[in-house]
Parts: C-alpha cells; sequence; structure tokens
C-alpha cells in the first residue's frame, strides 16, 4: 500500500492512456481508474465515462479522458489541471484508497465510486466523508437498504441508486462483433433464422463472503427441457453461453472444478447439452459457445447475431446483474428479453430481477419454470444506469442537463 501511495504522490503522467485530447474552455476531465483483476468493475467504471464524456460533450464542453490501472500507472498527478474540473471514477477498495490519496495531496476533484453491492470499506467512507474524497456512490438500488440509504442521508456524499448496473456494451459493438466474426455460428449466414441465446447460470457466493449456492444439474435440466419446447414452437436455433462461474465447484465436496481451461466443459453445461438432446433436438439446431479463462467472452457477438435476425429471442440468467444490464441496453425494443430465477440466487439477485420485471424491461421465468410476459415498460425507466448516475455528476459540478 505505501508503494501504491508513493506511486500515487509521484509526479508526472506514466503508463495511462491519454484519450480525446482538446483544449479551449470549459474543459472537463475524465480520470477513470480501474484494476486489471476487476473485470467487472472496470465495465461499470468505464460505462459511466462514457455516457458522462457524451453527456458533456452535448453540452459543447471539451472533454479529456484519462484510463489508469493502478496495476501500472506510477502517477496520473498532471492529470489535475489547474483549468478544468475534474471526475475521478473507480470502484472498490482500491478506488477508496485513489481517492483518499488524492485528497490527502489536496487535489480538487469530484470522485465517484460505483459497485454492484455495498460492500464494508464504504462504512469508513460515511464515517469520515470529508477526508475520502468521495462525492457520489452509486449502487443498484435492490442492494440497497433502509439503513445503508440513512447512513448516506447524514452524510455529504450522494447515494445513485439505479435499476442494474452502469455498463459498457453498446449495440454498435455487438454489431461489429458479430459481423466481423460469425462464420463458426450456426445459420448466421441465413437472414431467415431466428435464435434463441441462452446464457446458463453459475454458483453464487452468498453474502457472508465464504459459502456458496450452487447453480446445479437439476437447476439446468429444469431450464433446458422449457427452452426446448420453445425452440420447437418457435422454430429457434439455440446458442448457449456460461460463465466462469458455470460449474465452477463440485456439490459433492465442495471443490473448486477444474473447469474452462483447455476446452473441459463443466459437469451443469454437459447437462444442459444432454438433455437438449434427450427432448429431440439435433447438433444442427443448438450451439455452445463455451466460456474459456484467457480468451474473450462470446457474448457481445451472440448479442449481435439475435440483434442481426428478427424474431429472435433472449433467455438470460437471474444470478447476473452486470449480465441483465447489458442485455436490456442492446436488446430492448429489438429482441424480447426474458429473466430465468433458480435455486442459485441470493435475495438480492431477487429483487433486481423483480425490479427489471416490474420496470416492464424483461419477461420472468420463476424458478418452477413459469413464463410471465413483460408488463408494459415504465417511462420513468427509459434511461441506463450509467446514464442516470452521468446526469448526477454533471448536476453535481454545476452544468444542468437540461
Amino acid at each position: 500500500m505505501r508503494i501504491y501511495k508513493a506511486f500515487l504522490i509521484a509526479i508526472g503522467l506514466l503508463n495511462s492512456i491519454l484519450l480525446e485530447p482538446s483544449w479551449g474552455a470549459p474543459q472537463l476531465t475524465i480520470i477513470s481508474v480501474t484494476n486489471s483483476g476487476f473485470k467487472g468493475d472496470a465495465d461499470q467504471i468505464k460505462g459511466i465515462e462514457r455516457a458522462l464524456s457524451t453527456l458533456a460533450k452535448a453540452q459543447k464542453r471539451d472533454v479529456r479522458l484519462v484510463e489508469a490501472d493502478i496495476t501500472n500507472v506510477i502517477a496520473i498527478d498532471s492529470a489535475f489541471q489547474s483549468d478544468s474540473q475534474v471526475v475521478v471514477i473507480s470502484s472498490n477498495d482500491y478506488g477508496i484508497d485513489t481517492l483518499k490519496t488524492f485528497h490527502r495531496i489536496n487535489k480538487k476533484f469530484l470522485g465517484v465510486i460505483t459497485s454492484h453491492q455495498y460492500f464494508s470499506k464504504l462504512n469508513a467512507v460515511i464515517t469520515s466523508a470529508k477526508q475520502s474524497g468521495v462525492t457520489i456512490v452509486a449502487l443498484p438500488n435492490h442492494a440497497v437498504t433502509p439503513q445503508i440509504k440513512n447512513s448516506f442521508n447524514q452524510t455529504f456524499i450522494k447515494l445513485v441508486e439505479t435499476v442494474g448496473v452502469a455498463q459498457n456494451l453498446i449495440p454498435a459493438d455487438c454489431d461489429k462483433s458479430f459481423n466481423q466474426n460469425s462464420t463458426d455460428i450456426i445459420g448466421a449466414n441465413n437472414p431467415n433464422t431466428k435464435y434463441l441465446l441462452v446464457v446458463l447460470s453459475g454458483d453464487t457466493q452468498n453474502t457472508d463472503g465464504k459459502t456458496w449456492s450452487y447453480y446445479s444439474t437439476e437447476d439446468t435440466e429444469q431450464l433446458a427441457k422449457f427452452i426446448a419446447a420453445r425452440a420447437k414452437r418457435d422454430h429457434l436455433k439455440i446458442l448457449i453461453t456460461n460463465g466462469p462461474r458455470t460449474g465452477k465447484f463440485d456439490p459433492v465436496t465442495g471443490k473448486e472444478a477444474k473447469v474452462h481451461k483447455n476446452g473441459v466443459v463443466d459437469l451443469v453445461t454437459q447437462k444442459f447439452l444432454k438433455t437438449l438432446k434427450e427432448e429431440q433436438l439435433t447438433d444442427e439446431e443448438f450451439q455452445l459457445f463455451n466460456f474459456q479463462f484467457g480468451k474473450s467472452s462470446d457474448f457481445s457477438r451472440l448479442i449481435g447475431a439475435v440483434r442481426a435476425h428478427p424474431g429472435s429471442q433472449a433467455f438470460i440468467d437471474g444470478g447476473s446483474t452486470s449480465m441483465i444490464s447489458q442485455a436490456v441496453a442492446n436488446l430492448s425494443g429489438k429482441v424480447p428479453i426474458a429473466v430465468y430465477q433458480h435455486n442459485a440466487m441470493g435475495a438480492a439477485h431477487n429483487e433486481h430481477v423483480k425490479q427489471e420485471y416490474n420496470a416492464g424491461r424483461v419477461a420472468l421465468l420463476t424458478a418452477n419454470m413459469t413464463f410471465m410476459p413483460p408488463k408494459n415498460r415504465l417511462k420513468s425507466q427509459a434511461k441506463s444506469a450509467e446514464e442516470i448516475i452521468a446526469e448526477k455528476i454533471i448536476q453535481e459540478i454545476g452544468c444542468s442537463t437540461q
């Protein structure tokens, strides 16, 4: 930690990426501090950066973007310029440490912390707000209890609540990913192909931070039977993907399984595929895109595939707040989205899914395989989480969004 703080205090801007340099006033400098070990955090941070940059440019502001990873940045001191308002966006413990350090060396900035859940270090931020360097904390409202909300009400720190979390995946990127890499996707060259995208769930860490709830082969068998029937009814080809938590643990021993490496397919995914075959689907009617550590996820290009083929559908894991947010941002108004519940989901996951359903953003498939069509979408839920957070930042730095 001492070495890290010394890096931050040092003068100079090294090993950071300077994007879109601009000149003229008023200028806004947006500094995004990420940690390469936390990809979910980075997606939230970059999503807010993108939305804030877009909003500021629409107000004729010059925008300067500085991206720094704490694992290789020596200093970002020179990014604080006297002729520019500065916003620093980060997440997690490392983000709070960064903002505290900037505050101690008398830097003038607006500090933003974003997260998919409330974490313990925020307690210290709330109790010593004036020394934290944090001005805004953005959390999904399913993670905000009355006690948490009351704690923020007693400080000058602004709590921004959203449905879902900020994210950085946009339709243009999905379409580009699909168009540049679609030759291995079944039916991709046929404009009449219709897809059913399924994102398989995984084991979920419980709130104690130690134990896990398992997404079982029984859960995935139930889902596979429902998906098979729907694919037959609507004449859909099934595109299946999973994630690093799918089949993560052996439910008998509780030990971590050696999966998602060297092409190994976990037991949960194997059960899903086996059930599809038992339901009389052929290899030409479904396809697996197996997550592998060290390789890019196929999720964005599969989103692009369903976007490119009218009549497609998507079923997203209710235990993944980020993937639900990405699906809503990229498929709404183009492809019907359903979120499925299961026994590995915690209370916060179920509350998030409930909010998305009540807002009319998704259909719901319950854990007992009851399908509930989407409600009419609320106008108040038209904006994304990152857009709502960006608007609050603009408000705090003194610029009306009207």
